[in-house]
């Protein structure tokens, strides 16, 4: 008998969970949801200061290359090989950077279903804008995420012309030009894509305090 209360008693607790669950407001769940994609993007934070320390390596190579010129080539391969190394420990660690923003992204996508539930047509409307603002943020990334690595594979393309005796220093001039155009492109994007991360943060929290679920 005890054994068979037991199991009613659970069987009870388990309904009251899902209804609980399906009887949440719409408000509550984009807040359940849109912190969840705050958890999912902490792998893309944690990559940010492996990827400033290699960048910075790397730049203290591109000046020990230019600096040693061919005096010691054998030197400038040694070189020229690590830092094409530290490139591809780059591209590794933008790789598992984008894969924590795919899978926010993904998260983030079921979202709209819980914005076109909400009652009040003010904080939907809220809530598309908040939403386009993530969208467009996401759309930024992918770009960034593209051009910063046509930017490593020129990086390494340029290592790999200093280790060539034969190569005339205005190939090399031009590979080098070629590279500040792409890192321009690269931080142009990487601006817009904070600029955009900063607006939807602030547009979060006023979204929570119309919505109630913090306090103002």
């Amino acid at each position: 008998m005890k054994n068979r209360n037991l199991k009613l008693q659970i069987i009870l607790l388990l309904v009251i969970a899902i209804l609980s669950g399906c009887f949440s407001r719409p408000e509550e769940k984009i807040h359940k949801k849109l912190e969840e994609v705050v958890k999912l993007e902490e792998d893309f934070k944690n990559e940010q200061k492996p990827l400033i320390k290699l960048e910075e390596k790397e730049k203290k190579l591109y000046e020990q290359i230019i600096e040693l010129g061919y005096k010691e080539h054998d030197k400038l391969i040694a070189l020229a090989d690590e830092a094409i190394e530290v490139s591809n420990q780059r591209q590794e660690h933008l790789n598992e950077e984008r894969k924590s923003i795919v899978t926010a992204s993904e998260k983030f996508e079921s979202v709209k279903k819980q914005i076109d539930k909400l009652e009040s047509s003010q904080l939907k409307k809220d809530g598309q804008e908040l939403y386009a603002i993530m969208e467009k943020r996401y759309k930024v990334y992918h770009q960034l995420y593209a051009e910063y690595s046509k930017a490593i594979k020129k990086d390494k393309k340029l290592y790999e012309a200093f280790k060539d005796k034969n190569m005339t220093l205005e190939k090399l001039q031009e590979k080098i030009d070629e590279i500040n155009q792409a890192y321009e492109q690269v931080y142009l994007l990487n601006d817009q894509f904070n600029e955009l991360t900063k607006k939807y943060n602030k547009k979060k929290l006023a979204f929570y305090r119309k919505a109630g679920l913090i306090k103002k």
